[in-house]
């Protein structure tokens, strides 16, 4: 896989802009669109992202209705802040499918894992930091804090060749920690329980 970098020729308040219209095309094609609407009819997920000194805001109702804006959303379930420097790092075309994704079909397993989502994240309280070493030795850092709480707080921290096996589902994040290639820092309950909501 390439480390080749992929060159942005639009700002990201443009992608932000454009984000409900090409939600829109891609559902409208997707043949996973109306079993992901079934998945989450009736949840609403909202998120804040900020960017250096921007933020920006989406809202997801029923798993296909997108709503972005700029500025920030006072209750949002998900805070995710990062720096364009550590963003642009991340990408590479070998990262890709991180930002894309690649499944055409949903097994049993990514049904279950979806239909609870919102439960799941309900239940989780606090502000997760990680920590990616990039190929290039450089490290990225991002924070994701949810449902406001910043009182209990994990650093994660692993190299972007790992957590591009953890998303692929190739690895599993205990055979990482147990290995010493993941890292937990501060409250381990809290990084465990992202086990159970994300793979």
């Amino acid at each position: 896989m390439s480390d080749q970098k992929i060159h942005l020729n639009f700002s990201i308040k443009e992608i932000f802009e454009l984000v409900p219209s090409l939600a829109a095309e891609v559902l409208k094609y997707s043949p996973l669109a109306s079993e992901i609407s079934d998945i989450y009819k009736g949840t609403s997920f909202t998120f804040a992202i900020q960017i250096d000194d921007e933020i920006y805001n989406v809202v997801i109702n029923d798993g296909r209705n997108f709503q972005t804006g700029c500025g920030d959303l006072k209750n949002a379930m998900i805070r995710f802040k990062t720096g364009m420097k550590d963003l642009e790092e991340l990408i590479v075309v070998k990262n890709a499918y991180m930002f894309l994704g690649t499944s055409l079909s949903l097994g049993e397993n990514e049904r279950g894992r979806m239909s609870s989502m919102a439960e799941k994240l309900n239940a989780i309280n606090g502000t997760i930091h990680i920590e990616l070493t990039n190929d290039n030795q450089s490290i990225s850092k991002f924070s994701v804090s949810i449902n406001k709480a910043e009182a209990t707080q994990v650093t994660i921290k692993l190299s972007i060749g790992d957590f591009r096996e953890m998303l692929s589902g190739s690895i599993n994040p205990i055979n990482l920690f147990m290995s010493g290639r993941l890292k937990l820092e501060g409250d381990i309950g809290l990084g465990l329980a992202l086990q159970g909501l994300l793979f």
